[in-house]
């Protein structure tokens, strides 16, 4: 019996036109009746993650995992139950990094998408737009400024020869991973979805294999690997399908609402 079940959002809770569909509303409804845990999973600021479980119904989900599992909020009380952050001195190498490759970098405080530069491309626009957050200008260099991840973007192809320029070393001091072709990011080390979704199983007294999750991209991989079922939607990349133990529709083809009809409902 599944007590706990996370769900990324873009690519897996939402359809490729930004939606929750009914369907997928009312099997989360009824995971909530039968009193297990929906959890919203994302590299999202909180605010972003609150704007889609109100989607789905704010009162069903009782926990959002953030910034690729760098806080974990109790959405009820807006309790912190834990959260990591990089500290100013890791923000400002980033900073130099990405300008030195003349890249975009940005991140997130409480209110906005905070850039050192004004941005070059349309990728972080894309970050204010989707979690309704404004972008302001900030020093990264003054010493204060921390954040639970920091993110680079650019074109994809461009973001791939970059990614392939850092030192190996970076991924030994960092999680790194891509949430889409044009977002790369950054976490301190072993900060990811499935770590969190390990910490806030624990905190619940629920054991790994009453566990499940359901994801698309690279950045859902660890959650997929942690969980006692891991979901890939069908439109996840191959990765992710191969470290599945299930693989369900695509986001556009009710892949959650199929997926738990399957795995959770048809066995109570």
């Amino acid at each position: 019996m599944y007590k706990l079940i996370a769900f990324d959002i873009d690519g897996t809770l939402v359809n490729s036109k930004k939606e929750v569909t009914q369907a997928t509303k009312e099997a989360l409804h009824k995971l909530h009746d039968a009193g297990i845990h929906v959890v919203i999973s994302s590299g999202r600021p909180y605010k972003g993650v609150l704007l889609n479980a109100d989607l789905v119904g704010r009162e069903i989900v009782p926990f959002v995992s953030c910034f690729n599992g760098g806080l974990v909020k109790e959405v009820a009380t807006d309790r912190t139950v834990f959260s990591h952050a990089l500290t100013n001195g890791e923000l400002q190498s980033w900073v130099e990094l990405a300008k030195a490759h003349d890249l975009d970098v940005h991140a997130h405080d409480d209110q906005y998408v905070i850039v050192q530069d004004a941005p070059k491309d349309q990728y972080v626009d894309v970050e204010s737009k989707l979690n309704e957050m404004p972008i302001r200008t900030v020093d990264f260099f003054d010493g204060e400024v921390t954040a639970p991840k920091v993110m680079i973007t650019a074109e994809p192809g461009k973001l791939d020869t970059f990614i392939a320029t850092l030192d190996p070393e970076l991924f030994e001091k960092y999680s790194i991973m891509k949430s889409e072709p044009f977002f790369l990011e950054i976490m301190p080390k072993g900060v990811d979805k499935g770590e969190a979704l390990a910490k806030l199983a624990e905190s619940l007294g629920i054991d790994q294999s009453e566990t499940m999750a359901f994801g698309d991209q690279a950045n859902d991989l660890s959650m997929i690997k942690w969980a006692g079922c891991g979901v890939a939607m069908g439109n996840a990349i191959d990765e992710l399908k191969d470290n599945a133990q299930y693989v369900t529709a695509s986001n556009d083809d009710e892949g959650i609402a199929k997926a738990l009809e399957k795995l959770v409902f048809a066995t109570e």
